[in-house]
């Protein structure tokens, strides 16, 4: 951010004096490390990037009301969505790690639960998610509990406490058949899930691997279901923004996705023209409100992909341009699940 130097009422224009970061550094007090700095510095760098796994399971219908009670069908419907790294980059180069939020001409602003709700379907209310990052005895026990066998030494499939995606890609079929019995179902479910997870929802900077901290916690579906797995995108999410806007961070983990889908909702004239999505397996089934992007998009009247033209997009962004409550005309048409959780007066 640059603001103008406090100077008297009657100095000219010409001897205004620029400087980046706040007037007052008591509160921003990381500005000096910031991505910002570098903008106005040497006019900012490239884009950055994360590991988002492009390439999943594919769906069969059998696991529609599987994810749907684990209310994971709505980030499943929305994995496809192409990421724009640049519209991403130019709002980190905003974010501000010690107030959490995104400071924009308009007023400072966040991504809040209700996003995550509204927008990916994810369970913001339920338990915790916990556990370990290390297992007794190793992880090989709990990956052969799961999928009936574990990876060998030979494989190097499993580097410390990672999994690597390639062998769940062989650990289940790579099309789940019609009369797949139901403990083939739900191996087949739960790799998906895992690579949902590590691909998507917590990405890292290991894009061809997963952490095993997720296995125990698909281990019982039922339990599954009870988590409060939208409350730990959000948090992961918010670590990793603040790791990604200082200048030396090349590259940007956590639910990026997320990122830009309330990007294009609370700034419309930064988002392409949806049309309706195809008819798959979810049929007619309401989903989140993101899914109105999840068909053919229009680029027409926006940029995309262009950093600089994101930059100064938001350099001047004017009041009626963000939309602070965009969700009050739209949360009957939703499904139930995105209403859960959040009250609706605060929509």
């Amino acid at each position: 951010m640059v603001l103008l130097s406090n100077v008297p009422d009657d100095t000219f224009l010409d001897d205004f004096e620029l400087h980046p970061g706040p007037t007052d550094p008591s509160v921003l007090y990381l500005q000096a490390e910031h991505r910002s700095t570098n903008v106005w510095k040497a006019g900012g760098g490239d884009s950055q990037r994360t590991r988002v796994r492009c390439k999943f399971p594919a769906l069969h219908s059998r696991l529609v009301p599987i994810l749907r009670k684990l209310r994971f069908d709505g980030i499943a419907s929305l994995a496809g969505i192409t990421i724009d790294w640049s519209l991403i980059t130019a709002l980190v180069e905003r974010w501000s790690p010690e107030t959490h939020t995104f400071h924009l001409p308009t007023g400072e602003c966040t991504i809040t639960l209700q996003e995550v709700t509204v927008l990916l379907g994810l369970r913001i209310d339920g338990n915790a998610i916990t556990g370990s990052t290390h297992a007794e005895g190793g992880w090989k026990d709990h990956i052969k509990n799961m999928f009936g066998k574990a990876p060998d030494s030979k494989s190097q499939a499993l580097v410390g406490s990672r999994i690597k995606l390639s062998w769940l890609d062989l650990a289940v079929p790579e099309v789940l058949a019609d009369d797949a019995e139901e403990r083939e179902l739900v191996r087949y479910t739960q790799a998906y899930l895992l690579q949902l997870l590590g691909g998507v929802l917590f990405t890292d900077h290991q894009g061809s691997q997963v952490h095993c901290i997720f296995i125990p916690l698909l281990q019982d579906l039922d339990r599954c279901a009870t988590l409060s797995w939208g409350s730990g995108v959000l948090a992961f999410l918010y670590r990793e923004l603040c790791k990604s806007c200082k200048i030396d961070v090349e590259e940007m983990a956590g639910c990026v996705l997320l990122v830009q889908l309330w990007a294009w909702t609370r700034l419309p004239t930064l988002a392409p023209i949806p049309s309706p999505p195809p008819m798959d397996i979810w049929g007619d089934l309401a989903g989140p409100y993101a899914l109105r992007w999840c068909g053919p998009k229009s680029y027409v009247d926006v940029s995309s992909h262009v950093v600089c033209v994101h930059r100064l997009s938001l350099d001047v962004l004017v009041p009626l341009q963000f939309i602070w409550m965009p969700y009050t005309d739209v949360l009957d048409t939703l499904d139930e699940h995105c209403r859960k959780g959040y009250p609706s007066s605060c929509c």
